[in-house]
């Protein structure tokens, strides 16, 4: 999710401060041509994975769409353990995967960081009780026939580390190398795993000027490793969602083309952010949807243009992020969640909806935040945790 968003999650108890119709019907028509003429491309049937075929995902032969929710894993929050506890122990437990599944989802979104899997930032020496967790949710998941979609969320010089500055992965090759050896960890625990659905390279890259170069130079060399390892899990590929000094590359997705058979296209939208990213006092006029300036017309408009690159249309897509955070009666936020879902499932685009747990301190609860569920901290329980359902969203979830 966008950095804006870090502004809104904060944990305080337990020490955690923790384009028209027209334009629709030929983009679908397009994309159910591409579909039939590549239908059986580079398959093979002996592999229990998903896999690409042409701009669709095939699993065991059949169409199948990626209905995810996204595991967000606490990797926001600035430190991997309290009082000796890994952090990503509270956002979770097997439990939520019966849930998850209740809930209509078919696949998780996994947020990982370094600091998860390694005592250090070069990424050499593994911190074993990470990797455990990993296989354990692995194992979870498979149990009940869910994906778990391995997004590396924050690597070393990525995603969060330097906030407005450029990241150091674009400038360090110490950090390029760190990137590079957690991915060829990540692809030898993985591979096989039929309930990994594939690998999410990069969050939301953010670039400097020369990105685009920088970008597709460093996921080739990612791409060229991980195949060493596993030649046959689906890779998920971001658009950059902001290059230095172009200000409205943050407004658009800028896409880069790689060169493999078994890969997705991904990108993330909360358009328009004054609505989607509200909190109690906000006063911006984009306050409810639909309003006056923004209504369906814009938002189905808007995520046409987000995918209007011609080459997308060979390509399974992954609306990998999208949600509100206004869950008050009258704000509309629930028409917006369903507007998406209705535009993706015309277009046969696969969902990562933001998201499954959001948390904040019971002495401010409101009804704004992400989640399909708010874990309140400082509440009644002997935990002092107490957690409330997000029912407008479940509702919308048909739950």
């Amino acid at each position: 999710m966008r950095k804006v968003i870090g502004v809104f999650l904060i944990i305080v108890s337990l020490g955690i401060v923790i384009s028209g119709t027209a334009c629709q019907a030929h983009r679908q028509v397009q994309r159910e041509s591409v579909a039939t003429e590549y239908s059986q491309e580079g398959l093979d049937a002996d592999i229990d994975l998903i896999q690409r075929s042409g701009n669709q995902l095939l699993w065991q032969g059949n169409p199948f769409i990626l209905r995810a929710v996204n595991f967000d894993n606490l990797t926001w929050f600035a430190e991997p353990e309290l009082d000796g506890v890994p952090v990503y122990l509270y956002h979770h437990t097997e439990e939520d995967y019966d849930t998850v599944k209740a809930l209509g989802f078919n696949s998780v979104r996994f947020f990982l960081r370094w600091q998860d899997l390694y005592e250090d930032e070069s990424c050499t020496t593994r911190k074993e009780t990470g990797w455990d967790w990993l296989q354990e949710n692995i194992r979870w998941a498979e149990e009940r026939e869910i994906f778990l979609i391995i997004d590396f969320h924050c690597p070393a010089g990525g995603f969060g580390s330097d906030g407005d500055k450029t990241w150091p992965i674009w400038t360090y090759a110490s950090a390029q190398e760190a990137y590079f050896r957690a991915w060829e960890d990540i692809a030898t625990a993985c591979v096989g795993e039929s309930f990994v659905a594939g690998y999410d390279l990069m969050n939301e890259p953010s670039v400097p000027t020369n990105g685009t170069t920088l970008y597709r130079d460093l996921l080739e060399e990612t791409i060229r490793i991980i195949r060493e390892k596993d030649s046959e899990h689906l890779l998920i590929v971001e658009a950059i969602t902001g290059i230095e000094g172009d200000p409205e590359s943050y407004t658009r997705p800028t896409w880069v083309e790689f060169d493999d058979p078994n890969l997705m296209y991904s990108f993330h939208f909360y358009e328009p952010i004054p609505f989607t990213h509200q909190e109690a006092d906000s006063t911006d006029s984009l306050n409810a949807y639909p309003s006056a300036i923004y209504g369906t017309y814009e938002l189905r408009s808007s995520l046409d243009a987000m995918v209007a690159s011609s080459f997308l249309s060979d390509y399974p897509i992954f609306l990998g992020e999208f949600g509100c955070s206004n869950w008050n009666d009258g704000s509309g936020s629930d028409r917006w969640v369903s507007d998406v879902y209705q535009w993706c499932e015309e277009q046969g685009v696969h969902t990562g909806l933001f998201t499954y747990r959001s948390f904040a301190d019971v002495a401010v609860s409101d009804e704004y935040g992400f989640g399909i569920f708010h874990m309140l901290t400082g509440g009644e329980s002997a935990e002092g945790v107490t957690q409330r359902e997000n029912r407008a969203l479940m509702d919308l979830l048909k739950v």
